[in-house]
């Protein structure tokens, strides 16, 4: 079964997380999800180049433009098309504005999603 992705943005969006997860569980934008922030912050971690403090410092003021929807995020394009465009064409269009973040960003959501671990089993 392919699974359709979802704009990063998307997630953000008060249509998106007004509406009920599976199973009735209330939705919170990531940023609001520890398990989630946790996970981008290792992430970061393991991503930054050797032990370049900097880099991941940089990638963490990034994340916060993006997820406060500063600058070129806030705009009406960058909302539209996060729920029109695939997630790759999105950070390819507005990663511009956080050049670390976007290449992170598409670096992680260019990953195919495979079950072949799971079919072992």
């Amino acid at each position: 079964m392919k699974m359709k992705r979802r704009s990063p943005k998307s997630f953000y969006d008060s249509k998106y997380l007004n509406v009920e997860a599976p199973g009735g569980i209330a939705r919170c934008a990531p940023n609001q999800d520890r398990e989630v922030v946790v996970g981008v912050l290792k992430a970061f971690d393991r991503i930054g180049e050797d032990e370049n403090e900097n880099e991941k410092v940089e990638l963490r003021k990034h994340l916060a433009k993006f997820q406060n929807k500063q600058r070129m995020f806030g705009t009406a394009h960058a909302r539209i098309d996060a729920i029109t465009m695939s997630p790759i064409f999105w950070w390819s269009t507005y990663g511009s504005e956080t050049p670390e973040l976007a290449k992170f960003a598409i670096r992680v959501l260019s990953q195919p999603i495979s079950s072949s671990s799971a079919e072992r089993v």
